[in-house]
């Protein structure tokens, strides 16, 4: 299967009109119905099945991933000039990087290719497991995009081992996964989102709550100073939320929305 998507990919990026098709998913400051920021996804299709979701595993650390990565940077560029276009700021829009591109030649990989687009508003987005598992040269790689302007986020933080890896590895923004995120309604385990966050906070890292379902826990995260909220499918609260991924189109009219 691994082979299969390789390929798949490997002809997507060099056909030239980029089908790989990018959604964006708002980030909220817990205030209005504007988000303040875009994650961004990708999904890669085929005529057979449809879309795969689980291709980032097949290559992450291969050159294939390295020239992927090199498509969201441009993809999210593009986003940023188009919502400038239309007197939309946003903080960041991510371009997911794989482990392949963090622990190549990212100074010459990102060399020019800002322009006239500042790089905090570029946010280079990669897992956990890239980051725990990436070593030395990742380490590097991020240091140099950080070094270069560009903002760099981990997302799925999900436990302790991904925490000491902060310690060494600094980074702009941590994305929490669900799990981690419900820490706040868990009155058993009182105390330890706010530690969480706390140390978020003394390390520079700009917290955001993925995986939101109510009120309480955007309270929360808004008492705690966290960065932003994510809502999940099953929100229910006083905010009108778009759930789910949103085509370009669709988040360029997210500034015509009453805050």
């Amino acid at each position: 299967m691994a082979e299969v998507l390789t390929k798949i990919i490997t002809e997507t990026l060099s056909s030239g009109v980029e089908p790989l098709h990018r959604k964006y998913y708002g980030i909220y400051d817990g205030y209005g119905e504007v988000p303040i920021a875009y994650l961004t996804e990708t999904e890669v299709f085929t005529a057979a099945s449809g879309i795969v979701a689980d291709y980032r595993n097949a290559i992450e650390n291969t050159e294939v991933g390295r020239r992927f990565s090199l498509s969201c940077i441009a993809s999210a560029i593009r986003a940023v000039r188009g919502l400038r276009e239309v007197d939309r700021q946003v903080s960041f829009i991510t371009a997911e990087v794989t482990g392949s591109f963090l622990s190549g030649n990212v100074l010459k990989d990102l060399d020019g290719l800002l322009d006239d687009v500042s790089g905090e508003k570029i946010c280079l987005a990669f897992s956990e497991k890239t980051l725990t598992e990436g070593g030395e040269k990742v380490k590097g790689g991020i240091a140099d995009a950080r070094g270069m302007g560009f903002s760099t986020a981990v997302y799925g933080f999900n436990g302790e081992e991904s925490l000491s890896a902060l310690m060494r590895v600094p980074v702009n923004y941590a994305f929490l996964s669900p799990e981690m995120t419900a820490l706040t309604r868990d009155r058993n385990k009182s105390g330890l989102f706010t530690a969480l966050t706390g140390l978020m906070r003394s390390l520079r890292i700009s917290t955001v709550l993925c995986g939101v379902n109510n009120d309480d826990t955007i309270r929360d995260a808004t008492a705690a100073e966290c960065f932003g909220i994510m809502p999940s499918q099953d929100y229910s609260g006083q905010f009108g939320f778009r759930k789910g991924g949103a085509e370009f189109n669709d988040i360029v009219a997210d500034g015509e929305r009453v805050l």
